[in-house]
């Protein structure tokens, strides 16, 4: 789950996020909690929910009924809205990251059809216009944002694509371009080692795929609006 970006007609701060993500995750981990459905937790800027039941085939539909539970609370109590991205139920363990990555691949659907909703991995397939090159390239960005090799070019390479025919598709697809979500991916990683607390600046900057710091720092300020360590002041001020 993740809130939006805008709501009722003006954007958020980075500070506004923090607060909302942690409320979020608040919510999502207490309803959790009650209904015995599974474990919440923050990562990469978003709340996860790992979900379990030995019914796996109603596992899904009360998965799908608790995000649209969560998502209503968020936008009548906590008054901002929010959007959920489920992935497919998985058989063990071993799968769990792969339907992470769907979920997330999900959440991207956002963009281009709006927040405030639950999408599914049937989502993906039924978008119109939907391609699975674009979502094989944000789960390729996903996973290799570290990477200080990693563009726009290389993720064209990767999948065997031109490069001119993969940035109209993702464009069109996620309403980004492609280097536009390579530095989101980077910098909500950035932000959630800075709350850690247990790197430096320029540990992060690698971690993140920048080997300079300074023009990590430079890149930091221009998302966020502050600098790397003006962010951590205050995170860790509440």
């Amino acid at each position: 789950l993740s809130a939006d970006r805008t709501g009722g007609g003006s954007s958020w701060s980075a500070e506004d996020g923090k607060t909302m993500l942690y409320a979020l995750g608040n919510v999502t981990a207490e309803l959790a909690q009650e209904a015995r459905l599974g474990m919440a937790c923050l990562s990469g800027g978003k709340v996860v929910l790992i979900g379990y039941s030995r019914d796996k085939a109603g596992l899904a539909l009360r998965m799908q009924n608790f995000a649209e539970c969560v998502l209503r609370i968020a936008e009548e109590k906590l008054h901002f809205t929010a959007t959920a991205g489920l992935g497919n139920v998985c058989s063990g363990c071993a799968q769990i990251s792969a339907s992470y990555a769907e979920a997330v691949r999900t959440l991207a659907l956002r963009a281009g059809e709006g927040g405030n909703r639950l999408f599914t991995v049937q989502d993906l397939h039924g978008c119109a216009g939907s391609h699975p090159a674009v979502w094989d390239a944000v789960n390729y960005i996903e996973s290799t944002y570290a990477d200080p090799n990693l563009s726009a070019d290389s993720v064209c390479e990767h999948l065997h694509l031109s490069p001119s025919y993969l940035r109209a598709l993702f464009k069109r697809q996620t309403g980004s371009t492609i280097i536009g979500y390579i530095t989101k991916a980077r910098m909500e990683r950035a932000r959630t080692l800075l709350e850690e607390g247990k790197l430096k600046n320029g540990q992060i900057a690698e971690k993140v795929g920048y080997a300079d710091p300074h023009y990590f720092s430079y890149c930091f300020r221009r998302y966020f609006g502050v600098s790397p360590s003006e962010m951590k002041e205050k995170l860790h001020a509440r």
